[in-house]
């Protein structure tokens, strides 16, 4: 899983682990929508995606405006690559479970 958000042409990597200190500032968006050094999180399994949805959001930045304290102007993308990887076959002549 990845997360960016992306606000006046700006575009930040919500999960850089030193994000706060201002890493993974402006990032450049190369051919076909690929960010370079753009941080991607494993996620083995549900509760680590619901952490790092978390962490993403937390370093989102907001600017009130004058019609909604809330607003801020920008868009979060959350980002999430599956892949399948095959399943092992039992040895030959091993016990199968139905």
């Amino acid at each position: 899983a990845a997360a960016v958000q992306v606000y006046n042409e700006q575009v930040d990597d919500l999960l850089h682990l030193e994000h706060q200190a201002g890493s993974g500032r402006d990032m450049q968006i190369r051919n076909n929508g690929v960010i370079p050094g753009l941080t991607w999180v494993t996620c083995k399994r549900p509760e680590t995606m619901l952490e790092a949805f978390a962490r993403a959001r937390t370093n989102l930045v907001y600017a009130e405006t004058k019609l909604n304290k809330a607003s801020s102007r920008s868009h979060a993308i959350f980002q999430i690559r599956l892949s399948r990887r095959e399943r092992s076959k039992a040895p030959a002549g091993a016990a199968r479970q139905v």
